[in-house]
């Protein structure tokens, strides 16, 4: 399969990855390097309850958030919480991490349900999480600290610029 070989972080055999693709709000030249965003990524997330819980019990040798960037299957696009303005075909660049989504979400929930992150449901929501163990129907999203653009396969902004008149056909009295 394109893209390289994922080490899984419970065990040390490899899978092939899948195409992976990532949602921006901007458009990248093919070709072109992302890196993680740092302290502005950490700025738009640290509000979203799962995120301490994730950071908190992620294993020292696991890439952070801040650090990484995110990519995932065509069809899990919308799941995975990026913008859908421009949809890019990337390839990840270094060792690439896969994860159950559907964790951070269980996360969400508990914390919603008054448990704390340091409470022992927290913590093994989020260590299934990092070790990529799948919870029911997966929403997996790959992990790398840089991808390439290979190729712009949705250019939305384009078609938001387009024809933004309000066009009034009504016929003048």
């Amino acid at each position: 399969m394109p893209g390289g070989f994922l080490r899984t972080t419970r065990s040390k055999m490899t899978l092939p990855l899948p195409e992976l693709f990532h949602g921006s709000d901007r458009l990248h030249d093919i070709g072109t390097t992302l890196k993680g965003r740092g302290q502005v990524y950490e700025d738009v997330w640290q509000g979203a309850d799962f995120y301490a819980a994730l950071e908190a019990h992620r294993p020292a040798d696991v890439l952070a958030h801040r650090d990484a960037v995110f990519m995932c299957g065509w069809d899990d696009l919308d799941l995975c919480g990026g913008s859908l303005d421009v949809v890019l075909k990337v390839k990840p660049i270094g060792a690439v991490t896969r994860h159950d989504m559907n964790w951070s979400s269980e996360i969400s929930c508990l914390i919603g349900d008054g448990f704390d992150i340091t409470s022992p449901e927290v913590t093994a929501a989020a260590e299934k999480y990092w070790h990529g163990i799948p919870g029911g129907d997966p929403v997996w999203e790959y992990i790398a600290p840089q991808m390439c653009v290979l190729e712009v396969c949705e250019n939305n902004l384009e078609a938001e610029n387009k024809n933004t008149e309000v066009i009034d056909d009504t016929p003048e009295p």
